[in-house]
């Protein structure tokens, strides 16, 4: 019906068809592709799922706004990606991906969403996600969020190492085979280890120059599987000393625990289980939690102490899905710097304090 409205006023027609990037939002809603569309040929817009490109119409004639606006010298808007089907978030995820005109807020919404069918697109081809959202993905996110992540053209050594210590073998070597990957040395001798055990990544890191060295300093043998390996030793007068045994990161139950309550929304039961461990009213932590998440509930989750990724992964539960966090890598540096013994006598003041309130 909107079609038909557009095609007997010329009026809404040339109101229509500039959101839409063509000359006609009669021709371009209809698919025609006629003259209308300005010659325009395969389009940024073409590419947006029918009934969007519908939404667009019945908002503009609404005098509402649109659900998805498009025009060759602006930048395109979409309302709110959630209220369409999968299948057509996935659409329009593919066609602004590599945009940089899109508002960031909806690429942190379809980069966040649960789908990885919708979220891999951005997550690998947009130049608008930073650090901060990659950092958020890689603590809270599924394993293929994590594999899309591995896909990108860069990724800085922060993202690296929170990747490395959920990956798996798949996960791994995406993450060795990506050469724009920079890893810190934490997380080169991470992988090093891994590769001991896993002939195709060993292949893999011997193959890279900044992960060789390390498997040089190990003088370890290449694992059952690897294709190739360095080449053997020359002949030594005595046996050489067996090499120390790699240590393992191995992360806190608490951590972990915490982790689990935070991705599955259980964002009370970690309150509560954090102020079980701090030894303070879970009022307490809740107020910091909700009222000074970047000072007193640092000083909470320090006293523990938690790792930084179990706090952003609380810091990411406190803000929205996708939404940018203020002041992150200030809160990170004060929490690095702060010491276990000033945390818990300020965790005690805090704890004393509310409880007075209360």
């Amino acid at each position: 019906g909107v079609t038909r409205l557009a095609e007997q006023y010329p009026r809404l027609s040339a109101l229509v068809g500039p959101a839409l990037g063509v000359g006609s939002g009669a021709a371009y809603v209809s698919g025609s592709g006629g003259s209308g569309g300005g010659g325009m040929g395969s389009s940024l817009a073409d590419q947006i799922p029918g009934n969007i490109r519908e939404d667009v119409v019945r908002d503009s004639v609404l005098n509402k706004p649109a659900a998805v606006s498009m025009s060759l010298d602006g930048p395109i808007k979409v309302s709110d990606p959630s209220r369409y089907k999968v299948t057509e978030r996935k659409t329009l995820a593919e066609a602004i991906a590599p945009n940089e005109r899109v508002p960031i807020r909806v690429i942190r919404q379809l980069a966040f969403d649960d789908s990885i069918l919708v979220a891999r697109p951005v997550i690998r081809l947009s130049p608008l996600l930073l650090d901060e959202h990659l950092l958020a993905l890689a603590t809270v996110k599924s394993p293929e969020h994590l594999l899309a992540i591995c896909e990108r053209t860069n990724i800085n050594a922060g993202v690296t190492d929170i990747i490395l210590s959920r990956a798996n073998g798949e996960i791994l070597i995406a993450l060795a085979s990506n050469r724009g990957a920079h890893f810190s040395e934490r997380g080169q001798n991470r992988l090093v280890e891994a590769a001991l055990d896993d002939g195709g990544l060993y292949d893999i890191v011997q193959q890279r120059p900044d992960l060789a060295a390390h498997l040089d300093r190990l003088d370890a043998s290449p694992p059952p599987g690897a294709a190739w390996g360095p080449p053997p030793p020359a002949p030594a007068p005595s046996p050489a000393p067996s090499p120390a045994p790699a240590s393992v990161d191995r992360t806190p139950a608490i951590d972990l625990e915490l982790r689990h309550l935070l991705a599955t929304h259980s964002v009370d039961a970690a309150i509560g289980t954090l102020a079980v461990k701090v030894g303070v009213a879970v009022q307490a932590v809740a107020r910091a939690f909700a009222l000074d998440v970047h000072g007193g509930f640092l000083a909470y989750a320090k006293a523990v102490p938690l790792t930084w990724e179990t706090v952003l992964s609380f810091l990411m539960a406190r803000y929205e899905a996708g939404q940018v966090i203020p002041r992150l890598q200030r809160a990170e540096a004060d929490y690095k710097r702060l010491q276990v013994g000033e945390a818990r006598r300020v965790a005690s003041l805090l704890g004393m304090h509310s409880g007075k309130q209360n």
